[in-house]
């Protein structure tokens, strides 16, 4: 079994988490609601995973089943297997180039989604054969 995760590590995955739901295109509420849960996390001083292990989690504000969920995952495996996913759709190599380029994230993965393509090069391989 890992080691059980601290506040600041478990605060920042979720924040993570919520960062890669704004680009994948979920709905704001969802990702508010994993943002809310990543400060409230960062201002509780228990423990969280004695929280989780002693499923007494969803007593702090903002803290649901869903995010309760996640929160078990992350304090028994170390990981969130969603947010895992989301790393690899969400390609931060094209968010990077779209802040070059002057284009939002979020529309940098939907034109890297309907391009088919997760890399500047494979980005600029397209722009050379559209244009």
């Amino acid at each position: 079994m890992p080691t059980s995760p601290d506040n600041a590590t478990i605060a920042e995955r979720l924040a993570a988490f919520a960062a890669l739901l704004d680009l994948s295109g979920a709905s704001f509420y969802t990702s508010r609601a994993y943002r809310r849960a990543a400060e409230t996390i960062r201002s509780t001083k228990a423990p969280i995973a004695e929280l989780v292990a002693a499923d007494r989690i969803e007593e702090l504000r903002g803290i649901g089943p869903g995010i309760a969920g996640r929160l078990r995952e992350l304090v028994e495996t170390g990981r969130i297997a969603e947010l895992d996913e989301l790393e690899r759709e969400v390609q931060p190599e094209l968010v990077g180039l779209g802040r070059f380029l002057g284009v939002s994230p979020k529309r940098m993965v939907e034109i890297g989604r309907a391009l088919e393509i997760s890399t500047a090069e494979e980005f600029r391989t397209a722009a050379a054969q559209a244009g």
